[in-house]
């Protein structure tokens, strides 16, 4: 097959080829033989590419003296296996082309372990010239956060090896679970990532295969970048692909590769910035940025090549971390993985230091910056200094004013208090109410067509009149009640309410920022309810009334990364 052929037919034969590799190689033939009646016209090619897969390696410009270049017949490794000046102890993992041991130093006293790697299939060939390339990579990394370089060479019947820092550690994903870190010590634990990603790109390297088996943490917190065994130089600021290895299969993890990396197209630093993007959303949501109906690897290159990935704050499970992801960490996130690689941060560093700002309280750069979003972040950085200046103030002022002037600030006070109190009491008895519709209703109602509709309306009928002639309080109600339904999965409740509390803003002539607002909450409910069409006709009518003002940008923000979620 050409490789214009191939390249129109790739996207099917990447998929077969995904679901092959993915296969132990005792059951591979048996999945073989099952292509052949299904699909004979593929099968001759993967069976093309699967061959391929095992003898290519990217083109790559040595920089060290060659390694033994010819295949040897012995790739015999065990336990008590002499290799070079260390002896082999404990096979500790595997990869598509080799096997990492762990290894002690026979003429070392202290016994001194490494991490030492050998071929898995063959001793020569191109494995040959990809641990020459690994070495020559990693020799240039010196980083606490990138596994050490330890040695290299080969033994005494020219295998060749090399022997890495053994990390103590377990993948970055599964130490986060298994410890239950709270939100912060997962941000922390990223920068440290990012850091040392970015110690690599001002080394000309990129990574191109970030994902939590890469990534691993010891006991004490500290990240340990593994793997550069696919690892590519910079030329430019872009690392290109031959034409043989976009033909044979990408050296890559679908979960985590950038868009460039699945259409094939030339890499730089921003398929590793996309990665981490990744890595961060499974740690923060505990879920990955696409929702697969199918879960096939075609149906996740589709999407990574052309979904908007969902918000953070959407993926997280419980009310509590989604309220965390709001606002600054689902800016930083559609940042990292925003599909347009001018979209996404410039490199690692960049996105090291806006997670830095959102940790130090201090503006992000991934958010544009309002009046309101600077002084919410002041506000948040100096709670104490705010609070105590507060209290100052109102220690002056009542020590100025008169005594009457004071009765009346205690009174007004205490009359706010109790405001707030019974605010919240009527929000609480309201969605009990709304929420018992449901449960209470006659069942013959119910079954009527829009049963639930009716009914939720008569009880909001029911409801404002107990708020007659205090429309402020019925419409800030209403407000509340209508961001906090979705809390509870109520999404056709939220936009019953918000209907309602959108009519009374429009017949009060209320703020349109309130007004946008009350369309937005609308939208997303209609959006999670499937009605698509119906959601983006009502976005597009929110951004056609909010004003040109600075107050509005934000907004207007929000509502276009809606409608972007929404297909053409």
């Amino acid at each position: 097959m050409s490789l214009a052929t191939l390249a129109s037919e790739w996207p099917v034969l990447n998929a077969l080829l995904d679901e092959a590799l993915a296969l132990p190689t005792s059951e591979r033939q048996a999945w073989l033989r099952s292509l052949e009646q299904r699909a004979p016209d593929r099968h001759g090619t993967v069976l093309h590419l699967l061959a391929l897969h095992e003898r290519v390696e990217d083109d790559f410009l040595a920089v060290l003296p060659p390694l033994l270049r010819d295949a040897l017949a012995e790739p015999v490794a065990a336990i008590g296996t002499r290799v070079g000046p260390y002896r082999l102890v404990q096979e500790i993992g595997q990869g598509g082309m080799s096997t990492v041991w762990r290894a002690e130093h026979i003429d070392d006293g202290a016994r001194r372990a490494v991490a030492l790697k050998l071929p898995r299939l063959t001793w020569g060939g191109r494995f040959v010239e990809r641990l020459q390339r690994e070495r020559s990579i990693v020799v240039g990394l010196a980083h606490p956060n990138i596994a050490r370089f330890v040695d290299a060479g080969l033994d005494d019947a020219g295998r060749p090896w090399l022997a890495t820092e053994l990390v103590d550690g377990e993948p970055i994903d599964i130490h986060c679970t298994r410890r239950a870190l709270p939100l912060r010590s997962r941000l922390e634990l990223l920068v440290q990532v990012c850091d040392a990603v970015a110690h690599a790109h001002s080394r000309l390297v990129i990574h191109r295969d970030l994902k939590p088996a890469n990534i691993l943490v010891s006991p004490q917190g500290e990240v340990k970048l593994l793997d550069f065994g696919i690892a590519k130089l910079l030329e430019d600021g872009q690392a290109h692909e031959t034409a043989l290895t976009q033909a044979a299969g990408r050296a890559l993890t679908p979960q985590f590769a950038s868009p460039e990396q699945i259409r094939g197209e030339s890499l730089g630093t921003a398929c590793d910035v996309y990665a981490i993007g990744v890595v961060a959303f499974l740690l923060l949501t505990g879920d990955y940025p696409y929702r697969l109906r199918r879960g096939t690897a075609a149906e996740l290159e589709d999407a990574i090549a052309h979904a908007p990935p969902r918000l953070g704050s959407e993926a997280a499970p419980e009310p509590a971390l989604r309220h965390q992801l709001r606002g600054d960490l689902d800016a930083i996130l559609a940042k990292a993985l925003s599909k347009d690689v001018a979209g996404r941060y410039p490199g690692a560093d960049a996105l090291a230091q806006d997670l830095r700002r959102h940790m130090a309280g201090v503006p992000i750069e991934a958010r544009p910056h309002s009046r309101l979003y600077v002084a919410q972040r002041f506000v948040h950085r100096h709670r104490a200094a705010v609070g105590t200046l507060a209290a100052v103030l109102v220690a002056l002022g009542t020590g100025l004013g008169m005594a009457a002037w004071q009765a009346s600030v205690a009174t007004q006070q205490r009359r706010a208090a109790e405001q707030a109190l019974e605010r919240e009491r009527a929000v609480k008895d309201m969605l009990v109410e709304i929420l018992s519709v449901a449960v209470t209703a006659d069942p013959a109602r119910l079954r009527e067509p829009d049963g639930f509709g009716v009914l939720l309306q008569e009880k909001f009928d029911q409801l404002e009149r107990r708020f007659q002639g205090r429309p402020d309080e019925w419409l800030d109600l209403l407000e509340v009640i209508s961001t906090r339904l979705p809390d509870y999965g109520d999404y056709v409740c939220s936009y019953v309410v918000g209907q309602r509390y959108l009519k009374l803003l429009q017949a009060t002539h209320a703020d349109p920022l309130r007004i946008g607002r009350a369309r937005l909450t609308s939208a997303r409910a209609l959006m999670h309810l499937g009605y698509g069409p119906k959601a983006r006709t009502i976005l597009r009518g929110a951004i056609l009334e909010l004003p040109g003002t600075p107050a509005a940008a934000a907004l207007r923000t929000q509502i276009d990364a809606e409608l972007a979620k929404l297909p053409a």
